[in-house]
């Protein structure tokens, strides 16, 4: 039954040769307009989640605290997943970050100057841990944890950045939420018009399946010559939009990487295999809906 719904499909697509070019070419342009909604969606998302990487807590340690306390705190920080990376930072190179913080180190030095005159001392530099949560919506699981009781007798202070984290994660919310409006109203239009395509398609051969049900033919004998025409339109026009997709990425991949000043080739995460998990299911999904347009579209031809 299958070998013959799938001879007899593609001898449908030769048969009604400009009929077949004209609904390849409609669903490729449908297929193309969802696909570059989907990338450009993946690649703004990509392109801001390097902003997590803003999302800095410093944990201030105590003074006293012993080396081996201290290296104990940091190994727990590296092995938490929540974290991306944890870094010691002693007081020589608490200096050097503040020598490389033009504001900062201009403030500091006029307070420093006051605190002199007036026979007091301050001491800014001092030691902690700098802290990058691996996303944005980790901070506040990273900030619960460094708060644990048994850190309490190492943790002098916690500085973080919630305001920004705020800020942050309202504008992922909300790219999110047009990325999702966006895909989806695309993705009806281009349904619409895959099932409008199908369903002439089977319009131009009413009379076949009128004759063959009026011969005895079975209702899955009938269907399945146009179940796999509607599955080879769109496998086409899957192949098509693949073959412009794929050298765009590729040509665009190397920009891309020096514009973000990151990887996007290294792990499942990175932007490339995400803009082709895009453009797989863009193209599986109108594969499914070719498939289901034309089941449905022969159910008016074969009621008794």
């Amino acid at each position: 039954m299958i070998k013959h719904a799938a001879v007899e499909g593609f001898k449908n697509l030769l048969r009604s040769f400009w009929l077949s070019v004209t609904a390849v070419f409609i669903i490729t342009v449908s297929l193309t307009s969802v696909a570059l909604v989907a990338s450009l969606w993946v690649v703004a998302g990509f392109t801001l989640r390097q902003f997590d990487n803003q999302a800095v807590i410093y944990v201030y340690v105590k003074d006293g605290v012993s080396l081996e306390t201290r290296d104990k705190m940091q190994q727990d920080l590296r092995n938490f997943s929540p974290i991306k990376e944890a870094t010691f930072i002693d007081k020589t190179q608490a200096r050097e970050e503040l020598k490389n913080n033009p504001i900062a180190s201009e403030s500091i030095s006029t307070l420093q100057d006051v605190a002199d005159s007036s026979g007091n001392a301050l001491n800014f530099l001092r030691e902690s841990f700098k802290i990058i949560p691996t996303t944005a919506e980790n901070y506040n699981t990273v900030i619960d944890f460094v708060q644990r009781d048994e850190y309490k007798g190492v943790v002098d202070e916690i500085q973080g950045t919630q305001d920004y984290i705020n800020s942050l994660q309202r504008i992922y919310y909300w790219t999110a939420v047009i990325g999702i409006v966006l895909v989806a109203v695309f993705g009806t239009i281009s349904i619409l018009v895959m099932i409008n395509v199908l369903r002439i398609a089977i319009y131009s051969r009413r009379d076949e399946i009128e004759i063959m049900r009026l011969v005895g033919a079975t209702n899955n004998y009938i269907r399945g010559p146009f179940i796999a025409e509607g599955i080879l339109y769109n496998l086409l026009a899957s192949i098509l939009v693949i073959a412009l997709f794929i050298p765009i990425f590729v040509g665009l991949a190397p920009q891309i990487k020096i514009y973000l000043g990151v990887d996007i080739n290294t792990n499942s995460g990175g932007l490339m295999n995400l803009l082709y998990l895009a453009l797989l299911i863009t193209n599986g999904t109108g594969i499914v809906v070719g498939g289901l347009t034309s089941f449905i579209g022969t159910q008016r031809y074969l009621k008794f």
